[in-house]
């Protein structure tokens, strides 16, 4: 009787600890099925919350994978393999022409590589685009990311093409003008001063295309984005004012040049603007600056000032010949008074060019 009550307390212990192990079992079991669905649902709502630029990314890379590098001429063409053939080598000499979609690359050398999808250029270098004409010493080019980098004597001159609408609306404002009358004399000559002066365009059309100018040390030109960052000396021309800065942005498509770094704009009227930064609109013809230091602000001159208010000038105002002298009532001038000897005083005086009257 005692040997089964001692027997009993040590099958209830194990069973007790049975139960345990089971329970302890199942605990982990819904914990790690738990934590499975937390990582799935974290997963998800990564996978849904992932940035847009990574589709936008892929979206860039397919459709730049649809823009092939055309090699439109070239003189001589040699391929170097360098054991893997997508990773081909090109080299191209004499009257390279190399194009991309809208943007056609000019040089003397060209050394492609095709598994990068980059290119290096040199000699008589010239990119051009609808909207730009580029120069420079040294190309770098960035096909897969539409990148292009001018270094060395960099010069880009962009005038803005009319879209279609605008092309509606200046053949409309042209046709709405009255037919020019023959031209006059002396047209020609105020038409070559007006284009010496650098007059304000008078029409869409002629407004649409102003030009700008920019100089500088390195140029990295974006060409699907339509942007253009110069580094290093730069100087932006227009008609009116010319810029200098350390670095600026041109941003074609809204037609706005950020000037940043030591900015001092110069303008025709011989204003002179010294700032940290500054804003150029070019189709709102305004100017914003920041950190304004040491500036001049000058007037017109007074002769252009009176010109254009209709005053006569100084010079206009003053006699130009001596007022005449007193008449007797027919008309003629009074006789002389007789000098104490017997003659007029005219008698004595020499003519003209020292010549008397007498002979």
């Amino acid at each position: 009787m005692r040997a089964e009550n001692s027997v009993l307390p040590w099958g209830l212990t194990l069973c007790v600890l049975i139960a345990f192990a089971l329970t302890l079992a199942a605990a982990a079991l819904t914990a790690s099925r738990t934590y499975a669905q937390q990582e799935n649902a974290s997963g998800d709502q990564s996978a849904a919350t992932e940035p847009e630029e990574t589709e936008e990314s892929e979206k860039e890379d397919r459709k730049r994978a649809e823009k092939p590098v055309e090699v439109v001429w070239a003189d001589r063409l040699r391929i170097d393999e360098v054991g893997d053939p997508e990773r081909a080598m090109y080299l191209l000499e004499g009257n390279v022409h190399l194009r991309q979609e809208e943007v056609d690359l000019f040089a003397d050398v060209v050394r492609m590589d095709q598994g990068r999808e980059t290119a290096e250029a040199t000699g008589n270098l010239r990119v051009v685009d609808p909207e730009n004409d580029m120069v420079g010493d040294l190309l770098m080019a960035d096909f897969a990311e539409g990148r292009i980098t001018l270094t060395g004597n960099v010069r880009l001159v962009h005038e803005k093409q009319e879209d279609e609408e605008e092309k509606e609306e200046s053949a409309d404002e042209e046709a709405q003008q009255p037919p020019p009358d023959a031209p006059a004399a002396g047209d020609d000559e105020a038409k070559a001063k007006a284009d010496e002066e650098g007059e304000e365009p008078k029409t869409l059309r002629d407004y649409q295309k102003k030009r700008t100018i920019l100089t500088c040390d390195r140029l990295h030109y974006y060409y699907d984005d339509k942007r253009a960052v110069c580094v290093g000396n730069v100087v932006a021309k227009q008609e009116d004012s010319t810029a200098y800065a350390h670095r600026a942005i041109y941003d074609e498509d809204v037609e706005i040049i950020t000037l940043t770094g030591e900015v001092r704009i110069e303008r025709k009227r011989g204003d002179i603007i010294r700032c940290k930064a500054a804003v150029i609109n070019i189709d709102d013809d305004t100017i914003e600056a920041e950190g304004v230091r040491d500036s001049v602000v000058v007037r017109e001159k007074k002769e252009e000032a009176e010109e254009a208010s209709g005053a006569p000038s100084s010079s206009a105002a003053e006699p130009s010949e001596a007022p005449p002298g007193p008449v007797t009532p027919d008309g003629s001038a009074p006789a002389a008074p007789e000098s104490p000897g017997g003659e007029s005083p005219s008698e004595n005086k020499p003519g003209p060019r020292g010549v008397s009257p007498s002979d």
